[in-house]
């Protein structure tokens, strides 16, 4: 969107936007060639996606020289280029860029935009995704066996006798972690060995620990998958508790979270509001947040 907001106007003062496309007169700019922008849930953010570290650092050098040679009037800029890094393999690529376009909505000569109606256009309507890179917080479904980061932080300093399963991907996981901490990615969970493994661990804690119900804690990165994951979780325990087979178990889900009671008088599974990301926040500033 940041992009869309750059071009908005016509003018004749270059950019040199992340692509290292400088937008002067015989240059398209962005919008000519997007002039609509994709659905907002086919393009994934940095929060989502990831970044490679490097290569905004690169691309970041890359656009600063392009403004100084424009500045300077040296060299040969990009324009009407399209410079491509492809870090992974090491290769780098020139495409060259069709002519801007007539009908173009920020440069085209019978473009509309003027300075008065810029504060009139909605471009987070326009572009159908939020005005920032943060995954919002989802309220997924009402679940009374949720707990605050300042419920487990409790929890953690007085010893109360916990079970932690972590549902992140590995690679969050390598970022950062609560220890002690057992790690089954949420799209595996389900698995029977999965099962099989939360449910020996439980059953070591039932042995060493008095506390009923035992509190099995999940979780995520924001608290969105740590919920579902909750529900799902303790409908898998007490299939595996009955002897269900494997069938029954990996088809435990929504139907069977909605009939089988959450509590049993041995367990109980919590997820955390707000997932690792509240931690950060209200806890544990050092905690990496990302």
């Amino acid at each position: 969107m940041t992009v869309y907001l750059a071009n908005r106007l016509p003018s004749k003062e270059e950019l040199a936007s992340g692509n290292g496309l400088p937008k002067e007169a015989r240059s398209p700019c962005f919008r000519c060639l997007y002039p609509v922008p994709p659905a907002a849930n086919t393009v994934q953010g940095c929060s989502e996606a990831g970044v490679f570290g490097v290569v905004p650092g690169i691309i970041g050098t890359m656009q600063a020289a392009e403004v100084i040679k424009l500045i300077t009037g040296i060299g040969t800029v990009h324009s009407g280029r399209l410079f491509i890094l492809d870090m992974e393999r090491n290769l780098t690529r020139t495409v060259t860029l069709r002519n801007p376009r007539s009908d173009c909505a920020a440069c085209g000569e019978k473009t509309k935009l003027t300075q008065d109606s810029i504060p009139s256009m909605n471009y987070v309507e326009f572009c159908g995704a939020p005005d920032h890179d943060k995954a919002p917080s989802v309220n997924l479904q009402r679940f009374r066996n949720r707990i605050t980061v300042q419920e487990l932080d409790r929890w953690r300093k007085s010893n109360t006798p916990h079970m932690m399963i972590d549902l992140r991907p590995e690679v969050e996981v390598e970022l950062c972690r609560l220890k002690p901490c057992l790690y089954f990615p949420f799209k595996i969970l389900l698995r029977d060995s999965v099962i099989s493994q939360i449910y020996t661990e439980l059953k070591e804690n039932l042995e060493k620990s008095s506390k009923r119900p035992f509190p099995i804690v999940l979780l995520c990165h924001r608290g969105n998958k740590s919920r579902v994951g909750a529900l799902q979780l303790a409908s898998a325990i007490c299939s595996f508790q009955n002897r269900q087979s494997q069938a029954d178990l990996l088809t435990a889900g929504d139907e069977v979270a909605n009939t089988v009671e959450t509590n049993t008088p041995e367990f109980v599974v919590c997820d955390v509001a707000g997932g690792l990301a509240a931690w950060a926040s209200e806890i544990d500033p050092e905690f990496p947040s990302y």
